[in-house]
């Protein structure tokens, strides 16, 4: 799949969430650690008291992690969009909602072309910051 190109099928379901920091979670709430800042543009609902670090200070920092559903190349867009409209209900249940947010998931359900435009954009910014710091395969 070449995803640059637009040449896959796209299911987009980015869902910005707050990475590995939720496994620390229980450390913070009992004081034992304190939690400086997300690494999101937003608070998490999860836990809104935590500054995001763009409001510590850091303008425009923003790293997160996302996780998405992708089809195969030729999946009919008829089939791709009845999956991606399926799943946007799912994820827009409350039920399911809560869930997640206190996973520390931002559910987002987006069509494949925001998707992929997401996709382009996060290839872009980091690119950009492997070029800046002249970060090399070795």
């Amino acid at each position: 799949m070449d995803l640059n190109m637009g040449n896959s099928s796209k299911i987009g379901l980015p869902e910005n969430n707050h990475g590995r920091c939720w496994t620390r979670w229980p450390l913070a709430q009992s004081g034992k650690i304190k939690a400086l800042g997300l690494t999101s543009l937003k608070r998490a609902a999860a836990a809104p008291e935590i500054p995001t670090v763009e409001e510590s200070g850091v303008k425009g920092f923003a790293f997160v992690s996302w996780y998405g559903l992708w089809g195969p190349k030729n999946l009919p867009a008829d089939l791709s969009n009845k999956l991606q409209a399926e799943i946007a209900k799912v994820l827009a249940l409350p039920d399911v909602k809560q869930r997640l947010n206190a996973l520390g998931f931002d559910p987002i359900g987006s069509g494949s072309e925001q998707f992929a435009a997401y996709i382009r954009d996060e290839m872009a910014k980091y690119e950009k910051i492997i070029k800046d710091a002249k970060i090399k395969a070795e």
